[in-house]
């Protein structure tokens, strides 16, 4: 009896010991290759200073059923040496029966150094789940150098501020000479516009006896004529200095060899101003005759100004 019971006893703990193994590998966590999860460090490790924002990048596949949970990756916010978990962020997407998953993290450095220091992003690990087991993919920190803004040597950092540059200068010699040019040329052209029309007496060379007359005949009314020729002899007799009759017409061209080009015109005029004062007679209308005046003394105005 007692040896039958031994017998039972050795047997059970036998069955035991044979079970021991497949629940253990049933419920230990299913390895993932190492060729499964890619890690991508920031590009660089040296002359980092505080508020650089480093990225680093996960990529894993993982077998069938299984999954990363939201609440299995790092906290958003989470601090270590003065290096902030600022972003996280999980992508997945199908990859044959199984399932690829991009994790970005993105960490803030806050910390404060006053001369170089090796700091880490900190080493993470992210669960995956499925069908009741549990697999982990191990994040290992990655060291680098974080530079001080100031060198903790400098007494006083205003004392040693540079200053700024200052703009390269434009040539403008250039464009000011152009500039010049052109308001010389606006001046001229202004100014001779304005003799050549201008009928104000107290501008210079404005006002001359025939300037004068063109002012005032343009004032009287189309029925006198023959005070229009009165003020047109009363000017040429200004400009020559005496009396001027038709005779003393090649002298007074020979003293103001500017009105050569209107001899002709200044016969015609003397030639019907005698026939309008002295003989009374007078071929064209009032009007045609006003307008025949006035365009002879702004011709000779022109002359006297030097304008023709």
């Amino acid at each position: 009896m007692k040896n039958r019971f031994l017998v039972s006893l050795l047997r059970g703990l036998l069955l035991v010991a044979l079970a021991t193994p497949m629940w253990a590998a049933a419920s230990a966590p299913t390895p993932i290759n190492a060729g499964d999860i890619r890690i991508e460090n920031p590009s660089r490790n040296v002359g980092l200073t505080i508020g650089d924002v480093l990225t680093r990048t996960v990529s894993v596949d993982l077998p069938p059923g299984f999954r990363i949970a939201k609440s299995a990756l790092p906290q958003k916010g989470s601090q270590q040496q003065g290096i902030e978990l600022v972003d996280v962020k999980l992508e997945e997407k199908s990859a044959g029966k199984g399932m690829h998953y991009t994790l970005t993290l993105r960490y803030q450095i806050f910390a404060h150094r006053t001369q170089p220091s090796v700091l880490q992003l900190p080493a993470e690990t992210i669960a995956a789940t499925g069908d009741k087991q549990a697999v982990t993919i191990p994040v290992p920190a990655w060291r680098f150098w974080l530079s001080p803004l100031a060198a903790s040597t400098m007494a006083s950092a205003k004392a040693n501020v540079m200053p700024e540059l200052p703009p390269a200068p434009i040539a403008t010699q250039e464009h000011k000479l152009r500039l010049y040019a052109c308001l010389g040329l606006l001046a001229a052209g202004v100014l001779g516009l304005l003799y050549i029309n201008a009928e104000r007496a107290w501008l210079p060379l404005m006002g001359g006896p025939f300037a004068q007359a063109y002012r005032r005949l343009k004032r009287l009314p189309a029925a006198s004529t023959q005070a229009a020729y009165l003020l047109l002899h009363q000017a040429f007799n200004r400009t020559y200095g005496s009396s001027l009759f038709a005779a003393d017409i090649p002298a007074f061209i020979a003293q103001h060899p500017r009105f050569a080009p209107l001899q002709a015109d200044i016969e015609a005029f003397f030639q019907a101003s005698a026939a309008s004062l002295f003989a009374g007679r007078q071929s064209e209308t009032e009007n045609k005759v006003k307008a025949d005046l006035l365009h002879l003394c702004r011709q000779l105005r022109d002359c006297e100004r030097r304008a023709r």
